[in-house]
């Protein structure tokens, strides 16, 4: 787990590396939701900026999951380039 992703993701892109980074946005960091911690609405607005390729997918579809990933895959070993997957679900709370 990288303690700061953000960090990571230029070095990423400057090596053309053929990698699919995967973020899962529950709407939350931590205990806290996010509108309260940042602007915008994920991680995906982030990713065209650095340059890279990004997709956002219905967290909640697998099959949306699985197409998602097997392009973002098929398109980072063809091209050797880095490309971000937000996957937008929500947090289940549970109350017993």
């Amino acid at each position: 787990m990288l303690s700061n992703p953000q960090s990571k993701i230029p070095v990423i892109n400057e090596q053309s590396i053929a990698v699919c980074c995967f973020s899962r946005n529950n709407g939350y960091a931590i205990s806290t939701p996010t509108q309260e911690q940042y602007d915008g609405d994920g991680i995906a607005g982030h990713g065209p900026g650095y340059g890279i390729t990004t997709i956002r997918v219905d967290g909640n579809d697998a099959l949306a999951v699985y197409n998602a990933t097997k392009a973002s895959r098929e398109y980072a070993v063809t091209e050797s380039r880095p490309v971000l997957v937000e996957a937008m679900t929500y947090r289940y709370i549970l109350s017993l």
